[in-house]
């Protein structure tokens, strides 16, 4: 009995910290950083290569848009923009409902769009470009 009750603590533990992880790999960026997630399983790789050279042609506006780009699988965060390399535990705490998908975040830590098809950067841009926060960046650039 008292072996259980260890146990389960244990596991509560573990399960409690985490989550809190989880929420600190997304907290280092929030306010800072617009995060796009390229996710995908070994079946849809070449999907997840495509968009990042797709995203990759376009640094300055990555950079202006205040974008880190990220490859995940199953359990590991690449970064491959702006500087790539960086590897990381994934405790995005994001759900992938697809075996290929792009996950963008916000500054404010929220899910703003999640497709499982391959997008235009284009495409991209011009949806960050409607947000309120990047709109109010726009006219304090202009200002400038």
């Amino acid at each position: 009995m008292y072996c259980m009750k260890y146990l389960f603590s244990l596991i509560f533990f573990i399960l409690f910290f985490s989550k809190n992880l989880a929420a600190q790999m997304l907290d280092r960026y929030q306010w800072q950083n617009r995060i796009i997630i390229i996710q995908s399983d070994n079946t849809s790789s070449k999907k997840m290569e495509a968009q990042t050279k797709l995203l990759l042609h376009y640094p300055q506006q990555l950079d202006d848009r205040k974008l880190i780009l990220f490859h995940s699988n199953s359990s590991k965060l690449q970064q491959i923009f702006p500087k790539k390399g960086s590897h990381a535990d994934d405790h995005s705490n994001i759900q992938f409902k697809e075996p290929y998908e792009i996950v963008l975040i916000g500054l404010d830590g929220g899910v703003k769009m999640r497709t499982s098809d391959i997008k235009e950067p284009q495409e991209i841009f011009d949806y960050i470009d409607s947000m309120p926060m990047r709109s109010s960046e726009i006219r304090n650039k202009q200002k400038n």
